[in-house]
């Protein structure tokens, strides 16, 4: 016989087993539950993640293959051969260089080209002429100049929290990063090529210039100091050269892109934009790559000087200026580069020199004709 005692003790035993068990059958139920959630979080954010990558914006993945697989689909479409392609991806590890800068240069492929297949393979439209689409204060206020120009970007449209913007690479994310996190909106982009963003910097930011068919060399002088720029200004002035003037790196790219001259002359030692970045900017556009560099420095050391021609400057000059060694250097320059061209200094002379034999030979033949109507009225009378 159990007594009450023995019966309390029993019945507190089994009641505090039950209370375990189901405090432990609620731990595994939790438990369970928890890692459902879990799974289904990481399951949705696996599926997100093959979205972005699959999508423009997670380029992160295609982009560590984007140089293969445009060269694959340039070539399935016919506009590049298989050893030029090879040849290209060739240069491309030597330079470290994008595939499309290094076929464009080798003439295979067109920007258009490289656009097309870039638009095919990511799935980014194609931009309508930017040259016909108004950019108005509010859309340059949220892409400025300075970035417009050095990113080679052009907004379009904003739509509520959405900024349209065509993109020579639509595959920069740092690019739109920084302009989503500035403007708080969500950045569309849309493809565009590098010369059609340049047309619309030009026309809506900087109201580029016309054309005046003079023919003109137009050279861009950036220098700090005031009375160096006028002494040069004024040495290239006298030998019939439009000078273009800026104070500093930052302007000078703007003037370059608002007047596209045919030669820079820059300080080398500037704050900010110093004449290597300069270059490095200007390379970067498929518009400025072109245009010749002259660095000069009141340093002149024999380093800086190898440093800048290393880089891809055409010619150094030290500081202070020569002016008769100023203007033979640049004629030099342009010479080289310009070979033929109207902008040769060889060919401008000889234009000069033409013209002023025409004015010579002219104004003789308007003499002789004096003179003979001078016999003629005598031999009436």
């Amino acid at each position: 016989m159990i007594s009450d005692r023995h019966f309390r003790k029993r019945l507190f035993i089994s009641v505090g087993s039950d209370r375990l068990n189901i405090q432990h059958n609620y731990y595994l139920s939790t438990c369970r539950i928890l890692n459902k959630l879990f799974g289904q979080v990481v399951d949705g954010l696996l599926h997100l993640l093959n979205r972005l990558t699959d999508g423009m914006s997670g380029g992160l993945m295609k982009k560590t293959f984007q140089r293969k697989q445009m060269g694959d689909l340039l070539v399935e479409a016919g506009t590049l051969k298989e050893d030029s392609l090879q040849e290209a991806l060739s240069k491309q590890k030597s330079s470290k260089r994008r595939l499309g800068e290094i076929l464009q240069e080798m003439g295979v492929a067109s920007e258009k080209d490289i656009a097309r297949v870039l638009s095919t393979q990511f799935n980014i439209k194609p931009a309508s002429p930017l040259t016909e689409n108004h950019v108005s204060e509010e859309l340059q206020g949220l892409v400025p100049l300075q970035t417009a120009m050095t990113r080679l970007v052009c907004p379009i449209s904003r739509e509520g929290y959405k900024l349209n913007l065509a993109m020579a690479n639509p595959l920069d994310l740092n690019t739109i990063d920084d302009i989503s996190f500035r403007t708080e909106l969500k950045v569309v982009p849309w493809i565009s090529t590098p010369s059609e963003i340049i047309a619309a910097i030009r026309l809506h930011y900087l109201g580029a210039e016309k054309a005046d068919n003079r023919e003109q060399c137009k050279i861009l002088i950036i220098e700090r100091n005031e009375i160096i720029r006028a002494t040069a200004v004024s040495a290239l002035e006298a030998e019939g050269y439009r000078l273009i003037e800026a104070c500093d790196g930052e302007e000078g790219l703007e003037a370059v892109m608002q007047h596209l001259p045919q030669l820079i002359i820059t300080e080398s030692a500037m704050p900010g934009m110093d004449g290597s970045v300069l270059f490095n900017a200007l390379q970067q556009n498929p518009v400025t790559r072109h245009i010749p560099l002259v660095g000069f420095s009141s340093i002149a050391s024999r380093d800086e000087e190898i440093s800048l021609l290393n880089l891809g400057f055409v010619d150094f000059l030290p500081k202070p200026i020569d002016q008769a060694l100023l203007v033979a250097r640049v004629g030099r320059v342009l010479d080289l580069v310009y070979q033929g061209q109207v902008f040769s200094a060889t060919t401008r002379t000889a234009t000069r020199e033409s013209s002023s034999l025409y004015e010579a030979i002219h104004t003789l033949l308007g003499l002789l004709q004096a003179s003979l109507e001078k016999e003629q009225d005598i031999q009436s009378l």
